[in-house]
Order: C-alpha cells, then structure tokens, then sequence
C-alpha cells in the first residue's frame, strides 16, 4: 500500500511538473525544432555519456579501495543496473541495490559499500557547486546575463554559497568521525540512547560500518583524484549538456552550464520515476530565465537532452542486468526489501537520504 502512494505521489508530481514545463509551447514549433536538430552533435551526446560511465566507476573504484581493491570491469555492471533501477522505478531504489549488489559479488560490508554511495552525492554536489563558483568568477567572459536574471543570478549565488559551505562542512564532520573513531562511537551510543532498547545496538552497528567506509579520507592522493574525477565528470555532463542545445541553435556560452546545472541538481532530487519532470521543468527554468531562450525552442531540447542522457544507462543497465542473469523483478524486491530494513532499523540515519 505504501509503495503504491509512492508511485501515485510521484506520478502525480511529474505531471504537475511537466504541466509546468509544456505550457506556453507551441507543439508545431517543438516539433520543428526537433526535426531541424543537428544529429551529429545529438550522436556526440548520446556516445559521450560511455566514458562519463566509465568515470563514474574510476571514482567508486577509488572510494572503495580503502574497502576492498576492486577492478573496474566488476563494479560497472552493479552500477549501471543501480542507475537503470533508479530511472524505471520509483523510490530511489537504486541507490540501494549498487552497494547490495556489490556487497553479494564481493562479499564486503553493504554498510561500508553505501557509505560509499553517499560519499558520492557528496562530491557531486561539492563538483557542482564548485563549478558553479567558476561561472561567477568568469562571469565577464560569458557575456551580459539576458535581461530579468538578475534576481535569479543573485538567488543562485547566495544559495550556492549556503550549499557549498554546508557540504564542506558535512565532509569535515566525516573527516573529524573517522580521525577520532573513539569520540564517534560515543557519541553514535549516546545518540543511539534515545531509540527503543531494540533498536540501539542496529543502529550503533550502522553507523560504525558507515564510518568505516570513510577511510579514503585517510589517504590524501585517493581524496584528491577522486575530486579530480568528481570535477572532470560533472564538467563531462555539462559539455553534453552545452552540446545539446547548441544542436538546436541555441547560441548561450558554455560557461552559462553551470548555473543552469546548479538548477537542475535540485531538479533531478526530486522522486519522481526517470527524473521526469523535475528535470524538465528546472532545466527549462534555466534556459529561459536564465539565457533569455524562446520557449518552444527551450523545451525541444531539454525533451531531446532527457532522452539522450538516460537511454544510454538503461541500455547498459539492461545488458548488465542480463548478463549477470537477472531479472528486473528480482532486483527491484532485492533493493525494496534492503531498503525496506533500513529504514526499519536505523529510522534516524535513512530518513536524510530519502
């Protein structure tokens, strides 16, 4: 019954999101502009995002060395099924099967193999927001903002700061529980003091594997590529993104990518199935606030844009899911039923990542 909420929630939401994004447009335009897209730039889009994946997994090799020394060509399937999960149902649930399923092949903590994963949405938020701070320190080369974003340049970067600091400031805690391990399982008990008796040895235990998965944070090179890799990858995704729309004749300077992907980031956090929606309507919020682009121009390549970025993972998760003799069935139960212990055992920690 819950789960059925959920995706009823979730549906729902996505099409008031999407009402939001198509209206005022004019479909014969949309339509136009779709057929008059430059394909070749479209196929540059679509086959960029492979070695995006292949980042991807350079950097969850470099968060789980300290764990385990695991070669790439054994953590893309897990990750791409995680990611393919994520698009096609609700819930987020992929964000659980990556380290479930990592966890069963590997045989290592699926605690420590989440931590992972959240260490991971935290450098990306850290790439982002740093990008971000690259855009207003080269503002001047990326020309005049178009008129009326002014209001919403001065949003940004009051909200990009606030962020910024506020992720930095959540991995110095992390840094700070891992160096003083003794002072962090104290306070994990004292803490864990205000659940009920049955819960507070669960929750201790979740938590000292989670820290445990923190030892990158003791080996400064592993720290430094991975946010070498963090960097390198969200600037990946932002010339896919500048790509995009330059295939539809939409003249913006690169630089511009960034503020629009700061926007979009709290877009694609929003739960509904496939980012549909969330992403739609904030990317639009970017191009046509932001640079001033015709509407039905704008939402001819962001429907284009959506398709091109998650095609490429669902076909990968496919395949993976296929050759590791899988069924979509089965590791939606698997990642449901994970998912569905720890929010059981350790409310206070899963309900911040929801």
């Amino acid at each position: 019954m819950r789960d059925r909420l959920k995706l009823a929630l979730g549906l729902l939401l996505a099409a008031l999101l999407l009402y939001f994004f198509v209206r005022s447009s004019d479909w014969h335009t949309v339509l136009s502009n779709m057929e008059s897209a430059n394909p070749w730039l479209l196929a540059v889009v679509f086959f960029g995002q492979f070695p995006l994946f292949y980042i991807r997994a350079i950097r969850w090799q470099c968060f789980l060395a300290p764990i385990k020394k695991i070669r790439i060509s054994l953590l893309v399937p897990p990750m791409m099924i995680g990611f393919m999960i994520s698009f096609i149902f609700p819930g987020r649930i992929g964000e659980v099967v990556r380290p479930v399923l990592l966890g069963i092949r590997e045989n290592i903590s699926k605690t420590s193999a989440f931590a992972t994963i959240v260490l991971e949405r935290i450098f990306d938020l850290l790439a982002i927001l740093i990008l971000l701070q690259v855009y207003f320190l080269l503002a001047p080369l990326a020309g005049p903002p178009a008129p009326g974003s002014e209001k919403w340049m001065a949003t940004i970067r009051v909200w990009g700061w606030v962020l910024l600091l506020g992720s930095a400031a959540v991995v110095g805690l992390m840094v700070l529980f891992k160096m003083k391990s003794e002072f962090a399982s104290r306070l994990f008990h004292r803490l864990a003091g205000f659940l009920p008796a049955s819960l507070q040895r669960k929750a201790v235990n979740f938590l000292e594997s989670f820290v445990a998965g923190l030892n990158v944070y003791h080996d400064f090179r592993t720290f430094a590529l991975i946010g070498f890799y963090s960097l390198a990858l969200w600037s990946g995704i932002c010339t896919s993104i500048w790509i995009c729309i330059r295939a539809f004749g939409i003249d913006i300077p690169y630089l511009m990518v960034y503020p629009i992907q700061s926007i979009l980031m709290v877009g694609v956090a929003i739960p509904t199935p496939g980012m549909v929606g969330g992403f739609h309507a904030t990317m639009k919020i970017g191009l046509v606030n932001l640079c001033g682009v015709d509407p039905s121009r704008a939402v001819s390549a962001i429907i284009v844009l959506h398709a091109l970025l998650i095609t490429p993972v669902i076909l990968q998760g496919l395949f993976h899911t296929w050759r590791e003799g899988f069924s979509l069935s089965e590791i939606r139960k698997l990642g449901k039923k994970e998912k569905a212990l720890e929010e059981d055992s350790q409310p206070q920690v899963t309900s911040e990542q929801g």
